[in-house]
């Protein structure tokens, strides 16, 4: 059995479907740390304590970036899903900044777990920034790609 006492988690949406099932949407609203789990139940269940961010200064050029690049990839992103939105909105504290980089960012779920795990804003920020790159990346493809299905619906190429 996994020890899970000492893990870092993100809390998520969870919605029952029609048929039964339950649709689990990440959301990382709140980080959060295992305490205790509860095995009783055929489904993950557990007490958390919230995990608090530590103070460090972070350079205001750095945030800017970091959101100026986040705002990026959820315009990219809004045009691959056909969607529109007046003003994209990003965090605007460096933790979570981080955090909605590290959730976007192709990565390996270990490498995700230590990130979650830095409760130091400034290195949790700086370990992400070079993931922000991907992160474009890959909206850029997705609206791309959505563009090239739209023409070809048409008939066209693009």
């Amino acid at each position: 059995p996994r020890d899970w006492s000492s893990d870092v988690c993100s809390s998520d949406l969870i919605t029952p479907t029609r048929d039964g099932m339950l649709h689990v949407t990440a959301v990382g609203t709140q980080r959060f740390r295992i305490t205790a789990r509860d095995d009783s139940r055929p489904y993950l269940r557990a007490e958390v304590e919230p995990v608090r961010d530590e103070f460090a200064e972070v350079n205001s050029e750095v945030l800017r970036f970091a959101r100026s690049g986040l705002v990026r990839a959820r315009e990219l992103r809004a045009l691959a899903n056909g969607e529109y939105e007046r003003e994209y909105r990003v965090p605007e504290h460096p933790g979570p900044v981080a955090d909605a980089i590290a959730g976007q960012a192709p990565v390996e779920a270990t490498r995700l777990q230590a990130i979650l795990e830095t409760t130091n804003v400034s290195q949790r920020l700086d370990t992400v920034l070079p993931m922000l790159d991907s992160v474009i990346a890959q909206a850029r493809l997705a609206a791309a790609q959505a563009a090239s299905s739209r023409w070809a619906a048409f008939g066209l190429t693009n």
